[in-house]
Formats: C-alpha cells, sequence, structure tokens
C-alpha cells in the first residue's frame, strides 16, 4: 500500500533538523535531494523565534500563536512539523549539541589525543549551555519545563554551571587548547 503524499511530506518536514537545514554544500546532490529554501527558511525562523521566546520565559509558558506570530508564518505551519513548542526547543538544543559531537568525531579521527578531546568536548558543552542560559534558567526554575533538560542535557556538571549566578558565568577562563 502506497503512503499518502501528505504524509511523506509531513515526515520529511517533522524530519528536519537546524544541522540539516544548514548543510552545505549542494553541489553533486541530485535535485531531489535539495531542500526547498522555504523550508529552510521557515525552519530557521521557527527555530530562532523559540529561542528568542524561551530566553525570555518558560517554555511552557509559550503559545503556538505568538510563536508563529513571531516565525512569521501561521499555527498551521507550525502544526505540520512539530507537536508542541518544547518539542521545538529540544529538536534546537539537541542540534546545537549534536553538531559538538560531530566536531569531536572528527577530532577523533585526525587522531587527537584523548586528554585534548575531553578539553574540547568539556569547553563545546561550556559554550553551549552559556549561549542557551536563560533557557536552561527558566527550565530549572519551572517544573513545567522539565523534559527542556531532561531530554537535551540533563547532566550534574551542566545543571551545576547553569545554576551559578550570572555574574560570576564570565568570570572562569575556558580551557586552554594545547
Amino acid at each position: 500500500m502506497a503512503v499518502p503524499f501528505a504524509t511523506l511530506f509531513d515526515m520529511c518536514i517533522k524530519s528536519l533538523t537546524m544541522a540539516e537545514c544548514n548543510a552545505e554544500p549542494w553541489e553533486g546532490r541530485a535535485l531531489s535531494d535539495r531542500i526547498d529554501p522555504r523550508i529552510t527558511r521557515t525552519t530557521r525562523a521557527f527555530e530562532e523565534a523559540i529561542v528568542e521566546l524561551a530566553g525570555r520565559r518558560p517554555v511552557s509558558q509559550i503559545t503556538i500563536g505568538e510563536l508563529a506570530d513571531l516565525a512569521g508564518v501561521t499555527r498551521a505551519t507550525f502544526y505540520n512539523r512539530y507537536s508542541s513548542p518544547l518539542d521545538l526547543l529540544i529538536q534546537v538544543l539537541h542540534a546545537d549539541l549534536e553538531r559538538g559531537h560531530r566536531l569531536e568525531a572528527a577530532r577523533r579521527a585526525q587522531g587527537d589525543s584523548a586528554p585534548r578531546l575531553l578539553r574540547l568536548a568539556t569547553a563545546e558543552v561550556a559554550d553551549h549551555v552559556e549561549r542557551y542560559l536563560p533557557i536552561y534558567r527558566h527550565a530549572l526554575a519551572d517544573p513545567a519545563d522539565s523534559g527542556c533538560t531532561r531530554r537535551s542535557c540533563a547532566t550534574s556538571a551542566t545543571t551545576r554551571w547553569i545554576s551559578w549566578p550570572p555574574a560570576i558565568t564570565g568570570c572562569c577562563p575556558r580551557p586552554t587548547v594545547r
């Protein structure tokens, strides 16, 4: 039995992540493998909107209507791609962490030493937490947002980093790479 086109389209749209939308180069790829630029723009608009809104208040208090308005698209477009604002935020945070994992894998393939890889991986996680610090603070403070930390990067080290007062986060030097 053939799968209806609408179902296939929805499956493809929902499987897009920030990393996949930003993936280059297009050379050498078949026309059917290329992502429509409108889809890329819409995905990026949703990702930027959720990061902005979740930085202001807990994701549990973000409505799909205001998310769609800020992204400049309709609520139906949101529902075609995501199940909730939390789902979208987790995808954004996960894609950012996955970028760090890909960098680590590339460095491992180049033969970097284990101590160097550990320092670089720790710095990547710290950078991620610093980039999304307001989001994680809201998530830790609001029990309704616990899925944000539980499903993306809840480790004791990450939680301790997030719990620091804002004045302290910028004081510590980044690990140096030798």
